[in-house]
């Protein structure tokens, strides 16, 4: 790891989260299943872009960052709880 600072595993628990909220509002809702395929090591200089994508029928979101031509999963899991 040295000094190239990686983005944490709490922000992607918070992405997460702020999708269940926008799905289910106030209603309680847990994540299971978080996995993590590929650290996500941020660069010093640049933008960084990336997307969340929300699968509804196997309830699961992903983070995907973009580094050049290539998209990259980050994160996954399931949200439980709430209607959908």
């Amino acid at each position: 790891l040295g000094k190239t600072p990686l983005f944490p595993a709490a922000g992607y628990v918070e992405i997460g989260l702020a999708v269940a909220a926008q799905l289910h509002g106030r209603e309680i809702s847990s994540l299971e299943g978080i996995e993590f395929p590929s650290a996500w090591f941020l660069q010093e200089q640049g933008l960084a872009e990336s997307r969340v994508l929300f699968d509804e029928d196997r309830r699961r979101f992903s983070v995907w960052s973009r580094e050049q031509d290539s998209w990259t999963e980050r994160c996954s899991g399931k949200i439980s709880g709430g209607v959908v």
